[in-house]
């Protein structure tokens, strides 16, 4: 029989594990609690800046990134593809509100898994986060071309 915190960590090792990156300060927390209360998922942390992307990786051990591209700093897509090159078990999703092929396309190739709006809903991103975990490819719907 297992104890209480090896079934506390066997339960937590089932969640989705999320590190939130956005120079939103309020908008990075908001997105990690929400998704502490959510089943299935456990916030990471939040950084404000991909300054310390690799090293946040490194020592949580994300299962996704939630990463806006707009912040001051390192440049995200070179954070995050170095972050992709070191840890490909961790996958990046681009929380943009920028909806265009070229920053979705660049994104790729630099390593992200998905690609969704800030102005999407709520179960949308959390759909993403799901389907990227699970090695799947995401991409939202509708961009403005």
């Amino acid at each position: 029989m297992e104890n209480k915190e090896e079934s506390i960590k066997h339960e937590r090792s089932k969640n989705i594990r999320v590190l939130c990156v956005d120079d939103n300060v309020d908008l990075a927390t908001m997105f990690s609690v929400m998704l502490d209360a959510e089943d299935g998922f456990e916030s990471a942390g939040v950084l404000t800046s991909a300054d310390e992307l690799v090293a946040e990786v490194e020592a949580k051990h994300p299962d996704v990134v939630l990463m806006d591209l707009a912040m001051p700093g390192r440049d995200p897509f070179e954070a995050m593809q170095e972050a992709a090159r070191r840890y490909p078990e961790t996958r990046a999703i681009v929380l943009s509100g920028y909806d265009d092929t070229e920053r979705m396309e660049r994104a790729i190739d630099h390593g992200a898994w998905g690609f969704v709006s800030k102005c999407g809903d709520i179960e949308q991103i959390l759909a993403a986060i799901r389907s990227v975990a699970k090695g799947e490819m995401w991409m939202i719907r509708d961009l403005n071309r």
